[in-house]
C-alpha cells in the first residue's frame, strides 16, 4: 500500500484534468463541436482533440483561445495548446474504450460494393454534420470562412483571382 501512496504522488495528475475535460467536453466547446470531437489526451501541455472532418479542426483551431481559457479555469496545471487529429469514425465515442480507428472497415464484406455506394455513404455522413455551405457553389464552409469572405475559400481564392487579372497592370 504505501508503494502505491507513493507512485500516487509521482504519477502527474494530467489524468484527472483530461477525465475533468472529458466530462465536461459539451460544456467546453457547445453542442455542435462536441457531437463530432473528442477529446484524446493530454500531452506535453497541449489538449490533442479526434475529429471526424477537416473544417471542424479548422474551426476548432481558430477558437484555441476560447477552448484553453475555459479548459484552464478546471484543470491543475494550465494547457499551452490545441492539436487537433482528423479521425474517420462511424462513432465518436472515444471513451468507451474502443479506438476509433478500429471502426473503419476491414473486410471486403463492409466495404462499399461500388464507387457510387461509397460516394453516398461519404455524402451521408458530411450531411450529417450539419455544417454550413457555401451560397455561391453549395460545398461545405467553415464559419471562419463565411464570416472572413462570405464564401467558401474557394469561391474565395477565385473572386481574388479574377480581381487581380482585371486590375493587373500592362
Amino acid at each position: 500500500m504505501q508503494i502505491n501512496n507513493l507512485l500516487q504522488g509521482l504519477l502527474p495528475t494530467r489524468y484527472d484534468d483530461f477525465r475533468l475535460i472529458v466530462d465536461q467536453w459539451e460544456i467546453i466547446v457547445g453542442e455542435r463541436y462536441s457531437k463530432n470531437s473528442r477529446p484524446q489526451a493530454i500531452w506535453e501541455d497541449k489538449l490533442h482533440i479526434n475529429v471526424s472532418h477537416p473544417t471542424l479542426a479548422t474551426d476548432l483551431r481558430m477558437k484555441q483561445l476560447q477552448i484553453l481559457s475555459k479548459v484552464n479555469k478546471i484543470v491543475e496545471i494550465p494547457l499551452t495548446g490545441v492539436v487537433c487529429t482528423l479521425v474517420i469514425p462511424r462513432s465518436m465515442n472515444a471513451c468507451s474504450g474502443e479506438s476509433i480507428l478500429t471502426q473503419i472497415p476491414v473486410n471486403k464484406q463492409d466495404r462499399p460494393a461500388t464507387a457510387m455506394e461509397s460516394l453516398n455513404n461519404w455524402r451521408s455522413r458530411i450531411e450529417s454534420l450539419n455544417l454550413p455551405q457555401c451560397p455561391k457553389c453549395d460545398h461545405i464552409a467553415t464559419h471562419v470562412e463565411l464570416s472572413r469572405w462570405g464564401t467558401c475559400s474557394s469561391c474565395a481564392a477565385n473572386g481574388f483571382s479574377a480581381y487581380f487579372d482585371q486590375n493587373r497592370c500592362q
